[in-house]
This record gives structure tokens, C-alpha cells and sequence, in this order.
């Protein structure tokens, strides 16, 4: 990179080897690496890059050409606003899942001391998000895995470290069966790729472990099943929230109808910020 505009050569080798957004990640890299800010590059564009920073650079932009995500590679996710955590232990969390935070902050308005649950958690992010917007809030988290349950420490001890972590394979563990009745939202991000997406994924998702990502044949069975676990015990003032494969959303509904549970409620479909259909929200009859 010596004698080049350090950010236009980085920029110019990830687009070459198929990186889908070159001038974002380029900075990122660059600011990782050098410890300089996006704006110390655009005051001083011509500071030189030491050896070690370069093989560093070299080896990022050899692992993101075999399809190894940024966020591994890097070690953090940016999302909300904060800085997480990111290992291959749990879903890099997406920017569109930012869509479920902003739905769940919308249910919460005018609930005092609301209680929350992040059922599926991972890396912590939408629990951490929550959390962070509504510090009234009594905020539970539950993970299946150990790892990804791990990470979640991780994130949630650094930016919300109220938040209670649970390791449970969804509602199985009592304590979280004992606070349906008592819940003021449940959110879930949980595994929704049908099975045979492994075919035809991208190599960046599926450096995501399987158990994050795969629901069953349709990528509806952990949604099923989470909602036959958690409908009968629900508070009849609750509102959940699921996001799902945008190529099921309308079969979950059209499901969801079927299977109320112990109350009456309206099932409504919801868009992300590129207007793909993406979330679900299930919420009393009587509330808009």
C-alpha cells in the first residue's frame, strides 16, 4: 500500500475480491488496524502504514475473499450504537434486526418498569439494546447454546450488565416459565433458514453456526415450538415479537391464527427498514 492513497487501495482490493460494501469496510479495517480515526484518513490521507498493519490488511483482505465476516475477522459488530463483542460462537448480529429493537421499544411505550424477554439471545445485542434505551426496564435473556451464552456475558456485563442471563434451551427452564405471566414483551430472532439453505448460502453466513440459522424444513420449527411453549403462560397484556425469514412470514401468521393460545390476540406483519417483510408482532386483540 505504500505510495497509494491507503483507503482507495483498500476499497479497491475488497471490491475486487467480491466484498459487497468496499468503502465501509474498508475504513473499518483500516481504523482496526492503525488505531487512526475515519477522520485522522481524511485530514492526513498520507500517513504511511508500517509493515505490521499491512500484513494485517493482507491477511483481513485474504480471509473476507473466502467469505470469513468482517465481524470475526475484526472481533466486534457494530449495532445499536454500541460496539459488541463478535465471535463465531453466535449470529453476527444484522442491521435489520435493529427493526425488532425499535418495534419492541414501540410496544413498550408508556409501560413503566416494563419486564422483557430475549428469548434466543446470542451475542446479547437485542437484550444490550433494550436494555440500554429503557434502563426501568427488568430485562431476562436466555441462550441454548454455552458459547453463544458466553459471548452474551461478554456484551451484556459491558453495556448491560442488569440484564439477567438465562441458558436454557427456549422457555424450558422454570424460572423463565414462571415470568410469562408477569411479561410485558417477548422478543425472539431465533433460527428461521429452511434446512435446505445450506445448498445455497453465501460462505459469510455460513461461517454462522448451523444452530443459529436453521428452523427445520419450512425454518418455522424453533418458532413453533416457542410459541407452544410460551402462549398458555403469556400475560394477557403482552406483546411478542418474532423476526423471521422474509419467505415465511406469511405462513407464520397464517400459523400463529391457528394456534392462539390461552387469549385472543391480532396477529400483524411488519416491514424492515429496505421494506422486506421481516417481523411478526402478536399482540392482545385490543390493542392498535
Amino acid at each position: 500500500m505504500q505510495g497509494d492513497n491507503p483507503f482507495h487501495a483498500l476499497r479497491d482490493r475488497l471490491a475486487h475480491v467480491g466484498v459487497a460494501s468496499p468503502d465501509a469496510e474498508a475504513w473499518r479495517i483500516l481504523e482496526h488496524v492503525t488505531g487512526r480515526s475515519r477522520l485522522d484518513w481524511l485530514t492526513e490521507p498520507d500517513v504511511t502504514i508500517g509493515s505490521g498493519a499491512r500484513a494485517s490488511i493482507d491477511a483481513i483482505v485474504t480471509a473476507r475473499a473466502i467469505g470469513t465476516p468482517l465481524q470475526h475477522l475484526l472481533g466486534t459488530a457494530p449495532f445499536w450504537g454500541m460496539t459488541l463483542t463478535s465471535t463465531p460462537a453466535a449470529l453476527v448480529p444484522r442491521p435489520e434486526t435493529e427493526g425488532l429493537v425499535e418495534l419492541g421499544l414501540e410496544a413498550l411505550q408508556g409501560v413503566a418498569s416494563p419486564v422483557v424477554l430475549d428469548l434466543g439471545t446470542g451475542s446479547g445485542a437485542i437484550a444490550a439494546a433494550i436494555a440500554t434505551e429503557r434502563p426501568d426496564a427488568e430485562v431476562w435473556a436466555s441462550e441454548k447454546s454455552s458459547d453463544a451464552a458466553a459471548l452474551a456475558e461478554v456484551n451484556l456485563a459491558t453495556f448491560a450488565p442488569n440484564v439477567r442471563l438465562i441458558q436454557a434451551d427456549l422457555l424450558e427452564r422454570a424460572e423463565l416459565r414462571e415470568l410469562l405471566p408477569r411479561l410485558d414483551l417477548l422478543l425472539a430472532n431465533l433460527p428461521y433458514l429452511p434446512d435446505a439453505d445450506v445448498e445455497a448460502l453465501p460462505p459469510e453466513v455460513l461461517h454462522d453456526p448451523p444452530e443459529a440459522l436453521f428452523g427445520g424444513r419450512d425454518g418455522l420449527d424453533v418458532f413453533k415450538r416457542a410459541w407452544r411453549q410460551a402462549a398458555p403462560l403469556l400475560a394477557p397484556h403482552a406483546v411478542a415479537l418474532f423476526e423471521l425469514d422474509p419467505r415465511n412470514v406469511h405462513d407464520a401468521a397464517a400459523w400463529l391464527e391457528g394456534h392462539p393460545g390461552s387469549h385472543t390476540w391480532r396477529v400483524t406483519m411488519h416491514t424492515d427498514l429496505a421494506g422486506t417483510l421481516r417481523f411478526l408482532r402478536v399482540a392482545p386483540a385490543d390493542l392498535p
